[in-house]
């Protein structure tokens, strides 16, 4: 299976139309800015436009994904195209890699297929990965989010100035940082909105009913259940209408 990407994924014909880092750390710089306007934050439209200026703006660079722990599996959280999806599974199917060294070891990884008998680690992924002619190494980076994640930058053939790589590669590290501590905050920010709705709604019906703390949320719990919805979904209809609701009917607002 070939990891290539057709000629129609270059709108300009030449990916190597490519702007001065200075321009990519601009262009980072903007994106992450956008982080502080009002209103809940795309995270994974966010990762998708960091790792595509990544791609699409650093020489050599020829595919990037992100990969984070799900339970005991990695996954491909975003990618820039099939070669990066096609390159992160080989190495969940192998149990080893650049990426899962750096998710668990917490450090930067660099693998350079083109040193042969030099390089001996991960020989599964190795021997999978080598028939592709296109990818010539990979940079792995992890990320700083609280759960175990990496950045992995596919190389090309010839092989790239690795410090400007490397380079590129920390300034998206740091801007997907920012994506995450933004999402960590609206998460944090959604569930205070939802205990402080779930927690009016348990005083409504205590008053209306005359009942105790324990019995009110149990009621609202069970009207969760029955009408399958989510709780703070309830909870913001008994605060509009001062009842809980009834299976099939509408709150009035």
């Amino acid at each position: 299976m070939s990891f290539g990407r057709p000629a129609h994924a270059y709108p300009n014909g030449d990916r190597h139309v490519l702007i001065p880092a200075a321009g990519l750390a601009a262009r980072l710089h903007d994106l992450t800015a956008l982080l502080t306007a009002p209103g809940p934050v795309d995270r994974t439209r966010y990762e998708a436009a960091v790792i595509g200026l990544l791609r699409d703006h650093v020489p050599g660079v020829v595919s990037v994904s992100v990969t984070r722990g799900s339970g005991r599996s990695p996954v491909t959280a975003v990618s820039t195209d099939r070669l990066a999806d096609r390159a992160d599974r080989l190495q969940y199917e192998t149990a080893e890699g650049p990426c899962l060294h750096a998710m668990t070891a917490g450090e930067p990884v660099v693998l350079d297929l083109a040193a042969g008998v030099g390089e001996q680690r991960w020989p599964r992924f190795r021997h999978r990965l080598a028939g592709e002619p296109t990818v010539g190494g990979v940079l792995s980076l992890p990320l700083c989010e609280g759960t175990a994640a990496s950045l992995n930058v596919y190389l090309g053939v010839p092989g790239p100035d690795h410090d400007a790589v490397a380079a590129a590669a920390a300034a998206a590290r740091l801007a997907l940082t920012a994506v995450a501590t933004r999402a960590r905050a609206d998460q944090l920010t959604e569930a205070l909105a939802s205990s402080r709705t779930i927690g009016a709604a348990i005083g409504v019906l205590m008053a209306r009913r005359c009942c105790t703390q324990d019995v009110a949320f149990r009621e609202l719990r069970e009207a969760s259940q029955n009408a399958n919805r989510k709780l703070r979904d309830v909870a913001d209809d008994v605060v509009a209408t001062g009842e809980l609701p009834v299976p099939g009917r509408s709150a009035a607002r």
